[in-house]
């Protein structure tokens, strides 16, 4: 079992004791909307661009974990290996402006899509 790296753990608590008040819960039950998302990405404050990457990386570990049980999501998408989180981030964004329809449910499907829009699986082993 690899170990989790302290200072990733330790940011990721101290994140979610500070998140920013955007993270309130909607009717739907959404904890983060696809607005809430991208005002987060495209803010000019280090701490909220934090959290937005932060958000998209949980959305990407969580397809990977599902994807090594064999549980293969219905939108799968299979990134490169030399792909930064900053290239993960502007392709969200840019889903987002295209697709306004997102920005009111729940941003972790709209995530799903762009890089499913962009990396889907091809031919690739599950």
């Amino acid at each position: 079992m690899r170990r989790l790296k302290q200072p990733a753990l330790l940011a990721a608590i101290l994140w979610f004791f500070t998140a920013p008040p955007i993270l309130a819960a909607t009717a739907d039950g959404a904890l983060m909307t696809g607005g809430a998302l991208l005002t987060l990405c495209q803010s000019s404050k280090s701490q909220d661009v934090f959290s937005c990457q932060t958000y998209i990386a949980g959305v990407v570990d969580y397809h990977r974990l599902q994807r090594s049980l064999g549980t293969v999501p219905t939108v799968d998408f299979c990134l490169p290996d030399n792909i930064t989180m900053g290239d993960i981030k502007t392709l969200v964004v840019r889903y987002l402006y295209r697709y306004t329809e997102h920005r009111d449910f729940i941003a972790a499907p709209a995530v799903a899509m762009a890089l499913f829009q962009q990396f889907p699986c091809r031919g690739k082993k599950r």
